[in-house]
């Protein structure tokens, strides 16, 4: 229960304090609770997916079959995160008129005006995923860690049973 507060509200805390530094315009107070909600969520639906990926692999690394886990991980994180990065941006779009037209409309993205509207969409998708990052990174580093443990048990047991 209190992973789903921490997360949206740390989204929340991180989005409201990077927009700020990153734009003159700073987010608005609802913006940034939308943000910070959507977020929650899109790591908890990513939560689910790598719970159960998780489960699967370990179990099967057990029994000795060739497994994956980090390629599903990462397009679910790929996906995960550019639907986040649209919703994101109509969410500014709707609730922060100031920092949207900072940002600048939809057309400056293909380039249209400059390379200062690509480097701001970059650094605004960056913003966007940098929680969902880091829950993607803080996933793998555990699974691995997890999987090194099993590796090392059977490395064991398939000693102990064969001298």
């Amino acid at each position: 229960m209190p992973i789903l507060v921490i997360w949206p509200f740390g989204a929340f805390l991180f989005y409201k304090v990077a927009f700020d530094m990153a734009y003159f315009h700073d987010l608005t107070l609802v913006a940034a609770i939308l943000l910070g909600v959507t977020a929650g969520v899109s790591i908890l639906v990513s939560t689910n997916f790598h719970a159960r990926a998780e489960g699967r692999y370990l179990a099967r690394l057990r029994f000795g079959a060739d497994t994956r886990f980090l390629g599903p991980a990462f397009g679910v994180f790929a996906v995960n995160a550019l639907a986040f990065a649209v919703l994101s941006r109509l969410i500014v779009f709707g609730f922060s008129k100031r920092l949207d037209a900072e940002i600048g409309d939809f057309m400056d993205m293909f380039g249209r005006y400059g390379s200062s509207a690509r480097e701001d969409y970059l650094l605004f998708l960056l913003i966007c995923t940098a929680p969902l990052l880091v829950h993607f990174v803080m996933v793998a580093v555990g699974v691995h860690l997890q999987s090194r443990v099993v590796r090392q048990q059977l490395a064991a047991d398939m000693a102990d049973n064969h001298p």
